[in-house]
């Protein structure tokens, strides 16, 4: 953007030169016009680079203690669902969900079957699942339909509890992306540490994570980026876990943001 700014500015002090005909830049005289041309090229080329990238964006912010992170067992992660997304081009924006498990069976070898009447899924790859004995964590789905959906997970034991589809943000562009998240909230504690980390599907970044101690009413910070190769499809959401206890997170905010660099 500041090259975008320096160029532009480059190009209306060259038009304030248009009535010259010719300058000298030492090594004999070149034509203004000709420079004038070359450098809105290279205005009109950044231009066309930048409507080219893919970007994203999905956040939640409202102040205090906008929403809760509902926190059921000790180190592990939950995709948070409920955030929105105003900046988005070849990506998908999905808002996620979340349901109540009414049954679990086997589904065949090494799956599980989990039924939720009209649980309103549909061309999803990746959920949590929480308030089992069991199964808390991420699962890849291998299949959906009107009433349940498979997770690839051997059966163990017929169980309740709650399923969580992620907010998300999907692929649609092969490439490498700066990825950048940033969260602030409380605890619902004193001396909690909590951790918040990025899932590309299933896959932990662990080079985009970050564990806070959080000290109760008083609101922290914390954030991670780095560098990742995505490809189409992939869906990209941010997950929380409780490191210390199983009590909650209040959000202030979460911002999550990804811009291809190649």
């Amino acid at each position: 953007m500041k090259k975008y700014v320096i160029l532009t500015a480059l190009l209306i002090l060259g038009f304030a030169l248009m009535g010259q005909d010719w300058i000298s830049d030492g090594e004999g005289m070149l034509s203004v016009r000709t420079k004038l041309n070359n450098l809105k090229m290279s205005v009109d080329t950044l231009n066309d680079n930048m409507q080219d990238t893919a970007y994203a964006k999905m956040y939640t912010y409202d102040g205090y203690d906008v929403d809760t992170i509902l926190i059921d067992e000790k180190e592990t992660y939950n995709l948070i669902t409920g955030m929105a997304t105003n900046l988005c081009k070849n990506w998908v924006y999905n808002i996620g969900d979340t349901g109540v498990i009414q049954q679990m069976a086997t589904g065949g070898t090494g799956l599980t079957i989990i039924t939720d009447t009209a649980h309103g899924l549909r061309d999803v790859s990746i959920i949590s699942i929480s308030g089992t004995a069991d199964y808390n964590g991420i699962y890849a789905i291998d299949s959906v339909d009107a009433n349940n959906f498979k997770i690839i997970h051997s059966f163990i034991s017929n169980q309740l509890g709650y399923w969580s589809y992620g907010s998300n943000l999907e692929s649609e562009d092969d490439g490498t992306y700066l990825i950048s998240f940033s969260v602030s909230g409380r605890a619902l504690s004193t001396a909690v540490l909590f951790g918040f980390k990025i899932f590309v599907g299933t896959s932990e970044k662990d080079g985009l994570q970050a564990d806070q101690y959080f000290v109760g009413s008083t609101i922290e910070n914390l954030g991670a980026s780095d560098i990742i190769n995505i490809s189409f499809g992939d869906p990209v959401s941010i997950g929380c876990a409780n490191k210390t206890n199983a009590t909650d997170f209040l959000i202030s905010h979460i911002n999550v943001n990804l811009i291809k660099i190649r």
